[in-house]
């Protein structure tokens, strides 16, 4: 009820909602969680950043409501508690896989590809299994054309099978390490599992070109098209398909 009350532009009586369900249930996060996403959705930073950490009260180890937390805290600003929150996490959540993947996801965001490819490979020191490490570690390492990509994006899809992003992570993977043929296999499966995907689509054409595949790419360009600036690459796309003939 309280989602739907935030869909329809009231924010007040969404929170008004989640304190209801607070007082119903208080020993439950849910209410704060809730009454956290409400004031997250609207900017009130810190607002939102003390209804997470009663929430975290709550559930002392839950992962998820931590990155919350440190979410709040530095969209709000406070760069420094941010950056505490989560070295105390980490350092009172030994086993916790969640936190270390926002952070390390968060390096790679911002450019720093040594420290995330550094937090990855700790967190799979800890968690080898886990597929989004293995997979946004293999991204990272076809990105900058390093060694073991397709490795580990292979070990994701052990893991996860069928995941349209880790076979499209495959795929960069495989091109990365020369592989452009069986890339664009690869990616062709990503599109089909994902038709209405268009930045796979995009991806696919663009290893098309790269295989050198001119009518291929101009096809799958020509499908991007018709999306005009529905897609927001739809300048990209213009760009690729002009000197293929349009």
């Amino acid at each position: 009820v309280a989602v739907q009350a935030m869909r329809d532009g009231k924010p007040d009586e969404a929170t008004t909602l989640a304190r209801r369900l607070q007082a119903k249930t208080p020993k439950e996060a849910t209410g704060f969680v809730l009454e956290g996403d409400i004031a997250a959705a609207q900017k009130r930073w810190d607002e939102a950043a003390n209804a997470y950490r009663r929430a975290l009260a709550l559930v002392p180890f839950s992962g998820s409501t931590a990155v919350r937390v440190h979410q709040s805290l530095l969209r709000g600003g406070k760069t420094a508690d941010a950056e505490r929150f989560a070295g105390d996490w980490l350092t009172n959540h030994a086993s916790d896989a969640v936190m270390p993947l926002h952070l390390a996801d968060l390096a790679q965001a911002a450019g720093k590809s040594a420290e995330a490819e550094q937090m990855y490979r700790q967190l799979l020191q800890r968690h080898p299994n886990n597929a989004l490490a293995l997979n946004n570690l293999a991204c990272l390492l076809a990105v900058q054309k390093k060694k073991g990509a397709v490795e580990l994006a292979k070990k994701a899809l052990a893991v996860s099978p069928n995941q349209p992003a880790f076979l499209d992570t495959l795929a960069l993977s495989q091109a990365a390490e020369g592989d452009i043929a069986q890339a664009v296999k690869t990616q062709t499966d990503v599109v089909r599992m994902s038709p209405n995907a268009p930045q796979f689509r995009l991806q696919l054409a663009k290893l098309h070109l790269e295989a050198g595949d001119r009518k291929a790419a101009r096809d799958e360009l020509r499908v991007l098209a018709k999306l005009g600036d529905k897609f927001p690459q739809h300048q990209e796309v213009a760009d690729l398909l002009k000197p293929l003939g349009g």
